[in-house]
């Protein structure tokens, strides 16, 4: 016979409060736990999300270091490892990096990274059915470069790639110079030499004399080269130019552009007046004797050949007094933009040729003089402006007599700056 409970007893039963609080823990607890897990992965996501950011931050600056230094084939692999070792990870499915170059408002070239790579979860995936996706962006600029550089060598491994000797007196006051040789003389200078010079940046050391005065901004050895801000000018096509086969100069006369095969010579005592445009000196010399004057407003002298070692040299001697200025910003000719370019030799020069620019009366000249594969000896005693814009960018230079270099380029804009390369991260 079964047990009759009384009607109070369920009533009592409801009412009864003891306990009443387990059934809702045992709902809450999985919401709770859930909550904690979502918090874990929330804490890591931001984690995560700082690290993608450090990564595309590595990928952008180190891209920029590449392309800034001329390494323009390494950009990316350099971005995508320099991430690597700041936490991206290229393995896992749904990575990808991309680095986008590009030139910005003020005319600097800008390289953007974007990044992305899945998050690593631990208790959202339960939630969620799909993964979380973190993507973060990161971009710098090469912007104007650190010094005001007028002087580069270009020679990697010269002695004396710089050099002056005996009683020089080089006055370049404000105007950087940069050795890119690393040799541990790489600028020598000895004798009874007097340099009077702005920041100095040497990859290797300097072997200067006791006798020497050296006047300097800041110096700096063991630096990173300076890459060669013409590393990309080409030759102009000049098809269709008036050709000039040998030419050979003894009296006062005014010459016009073209091509002037196997070389141009000028000799005697007198006033040669260059037309404004490009000479192209294919195969031959430029060589310049005796006393009186050069004049040449708006000019560039390039020398090529047919192979590298056809390429002629610049040999400029003498008693005379040059005024030689460059074409104006925004010139262009044959395809090249030449504004600023007051001689160039081509790079593909081979051979054991070397260039001279030495006078003794006044050489003024307004423009960049660019031998990137051959030497070149400046000097004499000559008295270049100091409100006009020089710059020598050679294999290797020597200094003579007593130059004056002028570095004062605010009227072209076309000429380069040139300098140890400045990377700002602007997102």
């Amino acid at each position: 016979m079964g047990v009759i409970l009384p009607a109070s007893y369920f009533h009592n039963y409801i009412r009864n409060r003891d306990g009443a609080i387990m059934p809702m823990a045992a709902l809450m607890i999985p919401v709770m736990l859930g909550m904690i897990g979502l918090g874990v992965d929330a804490s890591g996501w931001m984690m995560n999300q700082r690290n993608l950011q450090n990564a595309a931050d590595a990928a952008a600056i180190a891209a920029a270091w590449e392309i800034a230094y001329n390494y323009e084939d390494n950009y990316e692999e350099a971005g995508l490892r320099e991430a690597e070792n700041n936490g991206y990870d290229s393995s896992l499915e749904g990575s990808s990096l991309t680095l986008e170059r590009e030139t910005d408002e003020d005319g600097y070239e800008r390289i953007t990274a974007n990044v992305q790579m899945r998050a690593k979860m631990w208790f959202a995936p339960i939630v969620f059915d799909s993964d979380v996706t973190l993507a973060t962006t990161a971009a710098t600029a090469i912007v104007d470069p650190n010094g005001d550089f007028c002087i580069l060598s270009l020679d990697e491994t010269a002695a004396a790639a710089i050099s002056a000797v005996g009683t020089a007196n080089i006055d370049a006051n404000g105007c950087g110079l940069a050795v890119n040789s690393n040799s541990n003389t790489a600028l020598d200078f000895t004798g009874s030499v007097v340099v009077d010079v702005g920041d100095v940046s040497i990859v290797g050391e300097d072997d200067v004399g006791p006798n020497v005065t050296f006047n300097y901004t800041s110096k700096n050895v063991y630096a990173n080269p300076i890459p060669d801000p013409y590393d990309d000018l080409g030759i102009p096509d000049c098809s269709g130019c008036t050709t000039y086969n040998n030419e050979k100069v003894t009296t006062t006369q005014t010459i016009q552009p073209g091509v002037y095969e196997g070389g141009l010579t000028i000799s005697g005592n007198n006033t040669v007046t260059f037309e404004p445009g490009v000479y192209i000196i294919k195969d031959g010399d430029f060589k310049v004797t005796g006393g009186g004057a050069l004049i040449g407003d708006g000019v560039t002298f390039i020398l090529t050949g047919s192979s590298g070692a056809s390429v002629g040299n610049l040999n400029i001697s003498g008693g005379r007094e040059v005024n030689f200025s460059a074409p104006d910003a925004g010139y262009t000719f044959g395809g090249e933009n030449l504004g600023g370019i007051l001689i160039y030799q081509d790079r593909a020069a081979t051979g054991s040729g070397s260039n001279s620019f030495l006078g003794t009366a006044a050489i003024n000249l307004d423009g960049v003089i660019y031998t990137p594969s051959r030497h070149l000896d400046f000097g004499g005693t000559n008295d270049t402006s100091s409100e006009v814009c020089t710059k020598l960018i050679a294999e290797t230079i020597k200094f003579h007599g007593t130059p004056g270099i002028g570095n004062d380029c605010s009227g072209n804009p076309d000429v380069r700056e040139f300098g140890v390369p400045n990377i700002r991260l602007v997102l």
